[in-house]
């Protein structure tokens, strides 16, 4: 805790000027100024000014410049009555230890130290009362939340001591009262293991805890406990080299040290420990750490499960023997049943996933609004979105497609998709189209080593109720093949418009007209001329036969005007 109050050494001067009966300010002898203290902001001490009659008056100086301090009147009583009085130039001045100032340092120094050891098995808000206590929190029924003061609500320095006292995996989680506090920055603080501390201490001007004491690191923990017998010493397990290295508790109070002595095993007290009142040893000595002397480092020589690292550098997760691959550093991660995960989480939350086991490697993008995306060169390439669609070129989907290529410029080099026959053969396929049981239904294939074939299933196996086509020429007639431009970029067109061409054959078009989806947006139609094919196939020969007729007819006027 800081120190306001200062002090120097045989500070004695005589006023230089009057003081007045309300003055705040007064001047010492030129160039004793120096004998008194220099302050900071926030800074003081006393001084006593004595008349010529005797009378003294205690006030405290809050500020120095040179010789001219700036004073607070009667500060403190004289013989139980805090008077001020006029005082003339050459009255003595002096800095002076008071009994005010005294009983302040002394309950300071008793704030300083951890007078008291209180013993938490459940939750428990800390008040201003448990100010330098060590709070030993037991938590074999569960995870203990001990929640610290507001520091807005404090009205003195606080600190405070929580440990953990016991050895299962549950944790004490060091909460802040409010949503203002900070504790090391966060919302709170979490102790683990057993005989891990946090000494906490509030600063009131910035509403922030800081935890400048957490746990106990490289260094093996013991606790001797009993009762006493009515002696003073206490045998202990081992010897822990220096009492600094012990914290002695006699009926859950801490004992300071100056109180007791360690020579080896034996600990003496500072006086007779009662029958039947307990004590507590915790005593530490340094943990020796190093390379073992062969140069490695095997799962036997640390915790189960621990990681294995080889004279190579390579890691073993669940193996000691990591796979090996020259001019790379390795880690490999071994399950006998399940294979290996790694995992990435943000706040707690799994994201992704990396997970190998028998026959399968699985990359996995966590959570419903998560996207798996490929990056190349710091800039995203693909991503397969959470709805399962691939995407190339684009981060959004312009509709419900499982594959969608956007290509910024199709007049440059950022073509759409390439699909290469290495072989330069026939009879495979660049792209195949399957139905819901399993059937080729359509397909794209090199059908020679320069051209494209593009087929839609026809197989008669596929067939029934094979009949030639009739009437197609009454058909034909009623298609209305016309001109046109589109809106888009007013470019030149010729073919049907969909609609009218659903009229005459229905099979040649997808979409019905005026079709809009959910959200009101239009569903255009489609059609596929292919369909008119084998109609005009049977209008030509249609045709034919009545050109043929005609002919004939021809002919046989023909030979009857001869």
């Amino acid at each position: 805790m800081t120190r306001l109050v200062r002090f120097s050494n045989n500070a004695v001067s005589q006023l230089a000027a009057n003081l007045t009966l309300s003055g705040t300010s007064l001047s010492v002898t030129p160039g004793d100024g120096a004998k008194f203290p220099s302050l900071s902001a926030g800074q003081y001490f006393m001084a006593t000014l004595v008349k010529a009659d005797g009378s003294t008056e205690v006030v405290k100086v809050t500020a120095r410049s040179t010789d001219t301090l700036t004073i607070v009147r009667a500060a403190e009583p004289v013989a139980g009555a805090s008077t001020s009085y006029s005082f003339s130039a050459g009255d003595r001045i002096e800095a002076r230890l008071t009994a005010g100032v005294l009983g302040n340092e002394l309950d300071r120094l008793d704030n300083g130290a951890v007078v008291e050891a209180v013993n938490k098995s459940a939750n428990y808000t800390l008040t201003a009362d448990d100010v330098t206590k060590l709070v030993r929190v037991t938590t074999t029924s569960g995870t203990t939340t001990i929640t610290l003061p507001d520091t807005s609500a404090l009205a003195d320095d606080y600190d405070v001591i929580v440990a953990k006292v016991t050895s299962d995996a549950n944790t004490v989680v060091i909460a802040r009262t409010g949503s203002t506090d900070l504790i090391n920055g966060a919302t709170s603080y979490t102790i683990y293991n057993q005989w891990q501390s946090a000494w906490l201490i509030a600063d009131r001007s910035t509403n922030t805890w800081t935890v400048i004491s957490s746990g106990i690191s490289a260094v093996n923990t013991v606790v001797d406990a009993g009762t006493g017998s009515g002696s003073a010493t206490i045998t202990l397990s081992g010897d822990p080299g220096s009492k600094n290295n012990t914290a002695l508790f006699i009926g859950g109070v801490y004992q300071q040290k100056s109180t007791y002595s360690i020579s080896g095993t034996t600990l003496t007290a500072g006086g007779t420990i009662a029958s039947g009142v307990g004590y507590e040893v915790v005593w530490s000595a340094p943990l020796t750490v190093g390379t073992p002397s062969d140069g490695t480092v095997t799962p036997a020589k640390m915790s189960t499960g621990a990681p294995f690292w080889n004279a190579s550098g390579n890691v073993g997760i669940g193996t000691a023997t990591p796979s090996s691959f020259t001019g790379y550093t390795v880690v490999s991660v071994n399950n006998a049943t399940n294979g290996g995960i790694y995992n990435i989480l943000v706040n707690g939350t799994e994201t992704a996933r990396l997970q190998g086991y028998s026959g399968i490697f699985n990359v996995a993008a966590k959570g419903a609004s998560t996207a798996l995306a490929f990056e190349t060169n710091g800039a995203e390439r693909a991503r397969i979105n959470p709805a399962g669609s691939w995407l190339v070129g684009t981060t959004g989907s312009g509709g419900s497609y499982k594959v969608e290529v956007y290509s910024t410029n199709l007049a440059t080099t950022m073509n759409g998709m390439l699909i290469t026959n290495g072989a330069n053969s026939t009879g495979g396929y660049f792209h195949a189209f399957q139905n819901y049981v399993g059937t080729i239904i359509g397909s794209i294939s090199q059908a020679t080593s320069t051209t494209v074939s593009y087929a839609t299933s026809s197989d008669y196996r596929l067939k029934d109720n094979i009949a030639p086509m009739t009437g197609a020429l009454a058909t034909v007639a009623q298609l209305k093949p016309c001109t046109y431009t589109w809106k888009l970029d007013n470019s030149a067109g010729q073919g049907f418009i969909a609609h009218e061409l659903a009229e005459v054959c229905p099979e040649a078009v997808v979409g019905e007209k005026d079709a809009v989806d959910a959200d009101g947006n239009p569903k255009y139609q489609g059609i596929d001329t292919s369909f008119l094919v084998a109609t005009l196939t049977a209008a030509i020969q249609e045709q034919q036969v009545i050109i043929e007729q005609l002919r004939a007819d021809m002919d046989l006027l023909k030979n009857a005007a001869n």
